[in-house]
């Protein structure tokens, strides 16, 4: 919604909207020139306050009556603002219906998957403007390379890079020119009964690609391939053989794909990982990215591939030869993707010292909690890692309760967890008020503690940093008898790594977490 309103902001609208707490999304907003209010009120949509206890200076609208008002899906029905624009009239749209108008008619490149979209559609993005196409971008986080490291970023040329949302269907008002698929299995169980629903979904969005289209899909994901295989680009019942056809282009790590990754290899000197880029079994280019892991690497390849498409499509359609040159566009790619300074909250380093090293990530799904740590390990292999869990919405939580059990309690995971309450993203009637009881069994059953405030979670993340700096003294003092053959951590290695998962709003525990380990 944030990311909405910024565009709308760079189109000329006048911008006005609430949210139901403070953060610093909404402040953002602000900066950028918008009317922001917090709480929900009749009068932010140019209503006035009908409670009977109204006092008198409280009756007075505070904005006019906008042309519009676009809602999120976490807004309900029966919202106060919501209720009054209806009753006067005001065209209300789903954010969905939104995005769809604001795209339309530009060259959409669409990121979509389960997992590692909005790292991929900011890499795109920053990508397609560094090689000096005025891209237009809506990403599902901030990025420090966008004006104001904001989530968004209006631009003067055609194409538009959207993170494409699955749920409740958002990426449907959709047209892409371009559509990236990166994976896909069962999430938002509150809208998606089970893994079918959620790849007809997709099938769906899939449809969407405009004929003469591109869809850039991961070959190495067996639904991801199974969809891409059933798309039959049909045009009014029959199936369109013609040049408008919807071509598909295959990536990923498997000799099956027509662009691959091979030879990846960490950097331990950076943390992050380099890999040859070959196209049908050629040599291409060689790169290297911050980011650790395979799935790091894998969301690379893909916004190259996508940006480099999108480039060379563009120039088809310029009457300039700016990006005629597929050498050029290859090295300034390069450059961008090595140099790309990723996404807010999306593995990012909150802060280091000699000793610590303390992260934040959006990780919410099973898959992801379970890459994330993978990652940490990968990256710090010698430490002990504290991990701090949010679950996000009951629904999930309670779905994929085992899931979320193994990635956070497996062997090879954290040596501390802590697991605080779920954040209730989309509030259920009658839900409200639920304690903490799967979160607190979620705890339990992945061997870890449960949290029940903020607060408690910081310090229990503290004790294990101040236990795991003894028992690595410890360690280090059997490894030398020769009664430990645990690793030790090398000179310049962190002995202790914390990693807080969460999507919730407001969810700080890294830093604070990294305020108090820095004293």
């Amino acid at each position: 919604m944030s990311a909405l309103a910024i565009i709308a902001l760079s189109q000329g609208y006048r911008v006005s909207g609430s949210d139901a707490r403070a953060g610093a999304q909404l402040d953002a907003v602000r900066e950028a020139g918008a009317t922001c209010f917090v709480g929900h009120d009749a009068r932010h949509v140019g209503g006035s306050d009908e409670r009977d206890d109204a006092r008198e200076n409280e009756t007075l609208t505070l904005v006019d009556p906008p042309e519009v008002v676009v809602v999120s899906s976490a807004v309900p029905g029966d919202n106060v603002e919501v209720a009054f624009a209806r009753r006067a009239g005001i065209p209300v749209f789903s954010r969905a219906q939104w995005l769809g108008r604001v795209t339309r008619g530009r060259e959409v490149a669409a990121v979509a998957g389960t997992h590692g979209k909005t790292s991929t559609s900011a890499a795109l993005a920053v990508a397609l403007r560094s090689a000096g196409l005025d891209a237009s971008a809506i990403v599902g986080g901030n990025v420090p390379q966008f004006p104001g490291g904001r989530n968004a970023v209006g631009g003067g040329d055609d194409v538009f890079v959207v993170e494409a949302d699955e749920y409740d269907g958002a990426f449907l008002g959709l047209e892409p020119a371009t559509a990236v698929l990166l994976n896909v299995e069962h999430d938002h169980p509150d809208v998606f009964e089970d893994e079918s629903a959620t790849l007809a979904m997709f099938e769906k969005f899939l449809r969407r690609v405009k004929p003469g289209g591109l869809v850039v899909a991961c070959g190495d994901d067996a639904n991801v391939r199974a969809l891409v295989a059933g798309l039959t680009n049909e045009r009014n019942g029959e199936k369109d053989a013609s040049r408008d056809a919807v071509r598909c282009v295959s990536f990923g790590f498997g000799a099956a794909n027509a662009w691959r990754a091979v030879n990846l290899k960490s950097d331990a000197s950076t943390g992050g990982c380099s890999f040859t880029v070959t196209r049908e079994g050629a040599f291409f280019t060689d790169m290297s990215v911050p980011g650790t892991g395979a799935y790091a690497a894998l969301n690379a390849l893909a916004a190259f591939v996508a940006a480099l498409e999108t480039l060379k499509s563009a120039a088809n359609k310029r009457a300039s030869d700016d990006f005629a040159d597929e050498a050029r566009l290859r090295r300034s790619l390069v450059r961008s993707l090595a140099t790309h300074e990723g996404v807010a909250r999306r593995m990012q380093l909150i802060g280091e010292t000699m000793a610590c090293a303390v992260y934040d990530d959006y990780a919410h799904h099973p898959t992801a909690a379970r890459l994330a740590i993978a990652a940490i390990r990968e990256r710090h292999a010698n430490a002990r890692v504290a991990v701090a869990f949010q679950p996000h919405t009951f629904a999930r939580t309670e779905a994929m309760f085992d899931a979320f059990a193994d990635a956070l309690g497996a062997e090879e995971g954290a040596d501390a967890l802590v697991v605080t309450p779920v954040f209730d993203a989309r509030p259920e009637r009658g839900r409200a008020s639920r304690d903490g009881g799967v979160a607190a069994r979620l705890a339990a059953r992945a061997g870890g503690a449960f949290a029940a405030t903020e607060e408690e979670a910081v310090d229990a993340l503290v004790d294990a940093v101040g236990r795991g700096a003894n028992e690595t003294e410890t360690s280090a003092k059997k490894r030398r008898k020769g009664e430990d053959d645990r690793e030790t951590p090398r000179r310049g290695e962190k002995a202790f790594v914390v990693l807080c998962l969460g999507a919730g709003a407001g969810f700080d525990v890294a830093r604070r977490v990294f305020a108090r380990v820095s004293e």
